[in-house]
């Protein structure tokens, strides 16, 4: 700030006014400034020597013991101002002051003219330039108007109090900064009115840690004027905590809360939640579906569990819409006869137990067991169906294969005894044929029983090798090979068959990865009899195209080789039975073909299915995990 700027409008320099007033307070002297304050402040102050009568009082201090002069009262006891019930503690003050000690106390001052005021005084030690304890000064300050306000507050709280301590529901009263519990709030709580008198108090002995949170939302709402109406979670004095419903009435004079104990109805409804939960997670967790339906030719369900969708595929909310029903998800066939086999059941009141098919969401058939029983009301009608159902899609599949497997076991053990008994036959027969061929002319008739004979022997030579391979144990001798590699190979092995015929191989290029690690010779085994069958089934000229592409199994990374011809296609029976062994549509086929490349799919943990593709021809789709389990 410039000098100009530091001037005074009428010219004068603001550091000419600092020396101007500094020389003015010298000029009056420290000890005038200190008595004008001591003359004008509204505290009495006063100065008593170390027997305690005065020796020094103010003008606020003359007002208070009602004297009009110091000289009325100046070296007298300055206890005989106060009430005698005060005086023992006035003394025992300045005695402690006169010990160095500072200190204060509360009494009442009886005036000269009659009057009784309420006062605290603050004292402290007075001592000389050599550090002696000379004298008393103290500062008293009147608390009248303030003991009469709490005098008026406590009459009120008084009158509040005994208008809520007759209310029949525990009640919180609140003025200002106190609060009052009624008899049955202590009861509820276990606090008694002494022990909890302001509203901090209350907060953290009823909210505790949560004391910062409740008490800002009950005072927002006492600035707005609203009434609170919560459910909230009270700490009682032992510790145990009260679920209560807390209505909070308030106006500018303060505010009562009104509290029901609602902690039974609540358990009781937690209860009954943690029972819906188990009952829920028990159903949600069975292997099937739980369920209610009417008794219509729809089977109209009430309620189903989650478990439906797992079995059907639908969810709950849709079945029980009927979008679809149960009835309509039913396998041709089924309708009826499940009809027939519960109605049966309800006729007698009996439960009933039955199996089933389905049509699932993904168009797969699944195999359905099911238990259940009619609802009856007084009268005997029937009102609902409840039972449960499950999927034993696997397990009829398993047992499906135990089949297989316990006929695969007799077949090993008949084959055994074949096997022994026939083979030094066999060998008789073509050794008998290649000696007699010696002895007959090419040409004759003779010649030709004889290869008739001949390819006979081959035919049970064939036979005794599929039978081998089919009933046998299936020991995979794995290796890293590449698939494509491996159907070439099978290919070039069947020459015979197509190299006189108009036949052609496509073998798409693809940037596909294939190698696995498989048995290359069981692999083999499985093109072969693939090509066998697309040439037996495909008139010339025959187109054959394979595809290799990425794929998946159960979730596993997988290489899927697709096979597909321009043959007449495969009928429905066929694509049921194909796998079957000893199924076959050729003349002279055993059945066992497709039976064994099953098998030896199965065996590397993949899978091989039949299609019917666009355009016409069969299609064989093989697919392998590129690591087995």
């Amino acid at each position: 700030m410039s000098a100009d700027e530091m001037r005074r409008p009428d010219g004068e320099h603001s550091s000419d006014v600092v020396l101007k007033n500094k020389r003015l307070v010298d000029s009056y002297g420290h000890d005038v400034l200190l008595q004008a304050i001591f003359e004008n402040v509204p505290e009495c102050v006063k100065v008593f020597d170390p027997d305690g009568n005065f020796l020094v009082m103010n003008r606020a201090g003359l007002e208070m013991i009602e004297v009009d002069s110091f000289e009325e009262v100046q070296g007298t006891p300055a206890k005989y101002c106060v009430a005698p019930e005060y005086r023992p503690a006035l003394e025992a003050l300045l005695k402690r002051v006169m010990k160095g000690e500072c200190g204060s106390v509360h009494y009442e001052i009886l005036g000269k003219k009659g009057g009784r005021r309420s006062a605290d005084t603050r004292a402290l030690p007075l001592s000389d330039a050599s550090g002696e304890i000379t004298g008393i000064l103290a500062i008293t300050r009147d608390t009248t108007i303030e003991q009469d306000a709490e005098k008026a507050i406590q009459a009120s709280l008084a009158r509040l109090r005994r208008m809520v301590e007759e209310l029949p529901v525990s009640a919180i009263c609140i003025e200002g900064e106190r609060v009052f519990f009624n008899r049955a709030a202590e009861k509820l709580l276990g606090y008694s009115a002494t022990s909890v008198t302001t509203v901090q108090q209350c907060f953290d002995s009823l909210f505790r840690d949560r004391a910062p949170k409740m008490r800002g939302m009950f005072e927002s709402a006492r600035n707005e004027r609203t009434t609170v109406s919560k459910e909230l979670e009270l700490v009682c004095k032992d510790g145990n905590k009260k679920i209560v419903e807390i209505a909070v009435y308030n106006d500018a004079h303060g505010e009562v809360w009104v509290i029901h104990d609602v902690t039974e109805r609540k358990r009781a409804e937690e209860a009954v939640r943690q029972r819906e939960r188990q009952l829920s997670t028990l159903l949600s967790n069975l292997p099937g579906a739980a369920y209610r339906c009417k008794n219509d030719r729809n089977w109209t369900l009430e309620f189903i569990s989650e478990g439906c969708r797992a079995i059907t595929g639908y969810s709950p909310a849709e079945l029980i819409a009927n979008t679809p029903s149960i009835g309509t998800i039913l396998a041709a066939g089924e309708e009826e006869r499940v009809w027939e086999e519960v109605q049966s059941s309800i006729e007698k009141l009996q439960s009933f137990q039955l199996v089933y098919r389905i049509r699932h969401r993904d168009g797969s058939e699944h195999s359905i067991w099911e238990k259940g029983r009619g609802v009856y009301d007084a009268d005997g009608n029937i009102e609902a169906i409840e039972g449960f159902m499950t999927d034993i899609t696997e397990m009829e599949r398993m047992k499906q294969e135990l089949l297989q497997s316990e006929r695969l076991a007799a077949m090993g053990r008949m084959f055994s005894v074949l096997a022994h008994e026939s083979r030094n036959a066999l060998q008789r027969i073509q050794s008998g044929v290649e000696m007699l061929k010696f002895e007959f002319d090419k040409a004759s008739e003779s010649y030709e029983d004889l290869r008739r004979i001949a390819g006979a022997r081959e035919d049970l030579q064939r036979l005794y090798n599929e039978m081998r391979s089919f009933a046998g144990p299936m020991n995979l001798q794995r290796s890293d090979c590449d698939l494509s590699e491996i159907w070439k190979k099978a290919w070039m092995h069947l020459e015979p068959l197509w190299h006189p015929r108009e036949v052609v191989l496509n073998d798409c290029d693809s940037e596909v990865d294939s190698v696995l690690n498989v048995d290359a010779f069981r692999i083999e085994q499985v093109f072969r009899n693939l090509f066998e069958n697309a040439l037996g089934a495909c008139p010339d000229p025959v187109r054959l195209d394979m595809t290799c592409r990425e794929s998946q199994i159960e979730g596993r990374p997988a290489i899927g080789v697709v096979l597909r011809d321009n043959g007449p296609g495969i009928t429905d029976e066929q694509k049921s039975k194909i796998f079957e062994p000893f199924y076959t549509t050729k003349h002279n086929g055993t059945g066992l073909g497709m039976a064994i490349a099953k098998r030896i799919v199965e065996a590397h943990q993949g899978t091989i299915e039949v299609r019917d593709p666009e355009g016409g021809g069969a299609e064989f789709v093989l697919t392998i995990p590129r690591i087995l389990l």
